[in-house]
């Protein structure tokens, strides 16, 4: 799950690579601005709570993603394919936790969103 900063981050960055005027100048731009970002990934992903988070994007390759609003109640049972769905106005807590080599990563989010949609 990536959070507002951390969407705002990568959009950032990936413009700034994508004007680079060179592979080396977006190998260097890349190197120098990847520090801050995975300070601010980490530091974002040490607190569970979220208040009405602007936006927040969440990528799932297996697993069920189940959504309740006004639309009515709504389930996808995602498998092997990479699905992403945008929450808007997110409030509830948010766990994620990393893999390792001998297990999978996990990813529990639950709480309100004034809307969500699967890209």
């Amino acid at each position: 799950m990536i959070f507002t900063i951390g969407v705002i981050l990568t959009e950032l960055l990936y413009s700034i690579l994508s004007n680079a005027s060179s592979f080396l100048e977006a190998l260097v731009l890349g190197l120098v601005l990847l520090p801050f970002y995975v300070l601010v990934f980490l530091a974002t992903h040490l607190i569970p709570f979220r208040i009405l988070l602007p936006i927040g994007t969440i990528g799932v390759e297996n697993g069920t993603i189940s959504t309740i609003g006004l639309d009515g109640f709504h389930t996808s049972e995602i498998t092997g394919n990479m699905t992403k769905l945008d929450v808007y106005g997110f409030t509830g807590i948010t766990i994620s936790l990393p893999g390792t080599n001998q297990s999978k990563e996990f990813l529990f989010v639950s709480g309100f969103s004034f809307m969500a949609k699967e890209l």
